[in-house]
Formats: structure tokens, sequence, C-alpha cells
């Protein structure tokens, strides 16, 4: 495997705290410029309590972003769900995309049976499926929750990439 293959990775952590969309909104800010030059993407989702992210590009970027993930103190339990190589990105646009809206999550949820989310315990088809479904929800679903904290949304994408 080359390190410039583009990869996909997976993991599912447990928050050490409670964040508010503001504590976010800060992690957001702080984090706005970590991925692009990396060219990694992918996407964010904090629910119950854990932590599920994807991320996208280079597998040395990949892995570089990862290794800081799990110095981290701001979440425990860091669990590779997955790592892959793939032809193509399912969040080319967003250098990490927030996704609050629990919909989507709960629905898929109750379609695999799943009672509640906890990303430590989701097989790798629904993992898959998530990350599918969070690509393809609308940037509209996720704006008015972004909205109500201006430092959240600068532009277009909401960025999301070392937890630092």
């Amino acid at each position: 495997m080359s390190e410039s293959y583009l990869s996909r990775l997976y993991y599912a952590s447990s928050a050490t705290d409670t964040y508010t969309p503001m504590e976010l909104g800060g992690i957001l800010e702080s984090c706005r410029h970590n991925n692009p030059p990396l060219d990694v993407t992918g996407v964010l989702f904090l629910g119950n309590g854990y932590f599920f992210q994807c991320l996208e590009g280079p597998r040395k970027n990949v892995n570089q972003i990862y290794n800081h993930i799990l110095e981290d103190p701001r979440h425990t339990e860091v669990e590779l769900l997955e790592f892959k190589e793939v032809g193509d990105r399912l969040f080319e646009e967003w250098s990490m995309k927030y996704v609050r809206c629990s919909t989507v999550v709960d629905k898929i949820l109750r379609q695999t049976g799943v009672r509640s989310f906890n990303p430590h315990e989701l097989d790798s088809y629904t993992v898959n499926i998530l990350a599918e479904a969070f690509s393809s929800q609308s940037n509209s679903e996720n704006t008015a929750a972004t909205e109500e904290h201006g430092s959240i949304k600068k532009k277009k994408h909401h960025l999301f990439g070392f937890f630092r």
C-alpha cells in the first residue's frame, strides 16, 4: 500500500466531558486550518457521549491526524473501527463536516436494530451506512443548528480536524 493511496479511517471514542455547541465551535475554529494542507476530509458526529469520526485522505496524513487524536485528553477509549483504501471520497467538499443533527443516526439505528448510539458496538455495515448517510445529508439540515452559534459557521463548510 502506497503512502499516497486514498484511505478512509473510522474511529469511535468516549468524550471525557460534555461539550456545549460553543465549545465545539471553539474547537472547530482552532482546527479550521489543519486538514486542508494535509488533504484530509471527513465527518464528525458527537452523540450520547461518544465521538464517531471518519477521516479520508492520503494514508500517511490520515495516520498523522489519527495519532494526534489518540493522544488527545478530551476523549478516551479510542477504537479504530475500520481502515481501508477507497477509490473516492464521501466528504470531498468538506475539510471536516460536523454533523449535529441526530435524526439520521436515530433512523439508521432503528433500521439496523441498534437500541442506542454507541459507535464502539457498531458493525462495519452500520459504520459505512452512517458515513454514507452523513455524506448525503444536506447542509441545510445542519445549518439551523450551527447558525445559533455563529462562531461555528464561517464558510460554506464546517471543519474539524485534530482535536487540538
